[in-house]
């Protein structure tokens, strides 16, 4: 209900258009509705977009995806969704690792889908299905969630970098995709500006925005705004010191301060992902 096959049929597309070909592995739906959410997203799908009918374990298919990327000379592949790929529980060690041999067949950049546990402890980051062991496996995990609170025929939903093996973090991001009776359109959107997707955001880059916003607040005052303790905003000051300074009960930027990681998007990175 996060609007997570869509997004990557978004993806599948913007690709596409980039002179990329992808195959996109479906587990979850069928090719004449996926056809129809393509045209409503792109037009008509482009011929260097192919899809795959996914019927059995990825274990038991892998060899007729593998020969299809070769045959179709594809680049990447994405795979909806893990849960039905498995071979068997998502959430042990031996599935996880018997789903990224699959993936691995490929020879190609992939992008797997996967739904999240429902039950999480305070403070952990969600997991697929509550497994460590495909987050150990994956090289980047972004974590997608959708708003609470939403305009009419609008999804608006936050994207959050959550592991990388190839460099730095990304910055978080967010995107609005609205429905119209024709078409679907996916923008991006400052992530700030809708409250329950900004709360996500780690607190040093809420507080750095704050205060670029709205200049030297006190920490009482940062503390109701932002919706933490005293304690937390005093916390993230001390170990950012290149970021912030404190002047008695007053927080602002210190000079040395480095660009945030929620930034409002420029105009000419609309459909970067």
């Amino acid at each position: 209900s996060t609007g997570k096959s869509l997004a990557a049929l978004w993806i599948a597309g913007t690709l596409a258009m980039r002179g990329i070909p992808v195959l996109y592995c479906d587990w979850e739906f069928s090719a004449a509705e996926q056809r129809k959410r393509f045209r409503r997203l792109f037009g008509e799908m482009p011929a260097s977009v192919h899809y795959a009918r996914c019927d059995r374990p990825l274990t038991r298919d892998a060899d007729r995806l593998a020969r299809m990327v070769q045959d179709l000379d594809i680049q990447y592949a994405i795979a909806d969704s893990i849960g039905f790929a498995a071979d068997g529980p998502a959430e042990t060690h031996e599935v996880a690792m018997r789903y990224f041999e699959g993936i691995r067949r490929l020879g190609i950049g992939t992008l797997s889908l996967s739904h999240i546990a429902k039950h999480m402890e305070e403070g952990q980051q969600p997991t697929a299905f509550g497994s460590v062991y495909f987050r150990c496996g994956a090289r980047s995990m972004w974590f997608m969630q959708q708003s609470q609170a939403n305009p009419e025929h609008e999804i608006r939903v936050g994207l959050y970098h959550h592991k990388t093996n190839l460099g730095p973090k990304l910055p978080a991001r967010a995107y609005a995709l609205r429905f119209m009776r024709e078409r679907i359109t996916v923008d991006r959107i400052d992530i700030y500006t809708v409250p329950d997707l900004a709360a996500l955001l780690p607190l040093p880059d809420r507080l750095l925005h704050l205060l670029r916003d709205e200049g030297e607040r006190t920490v009482k005052q940062i503390a109701e705004q932002l919706a933490v303790t005293q304690k937390a905003i005093y916390a993230v000051v001390a170990k950012h010191r290149r970021e912030f300074r404190k002047s008695g009960e007053t927080i602002a930027i210190s000079e040395l301060q480095e660009p945030s990681q929620g930034l409002p998007p420029q105009e000419d990175d609309k459909i970067e992902f």
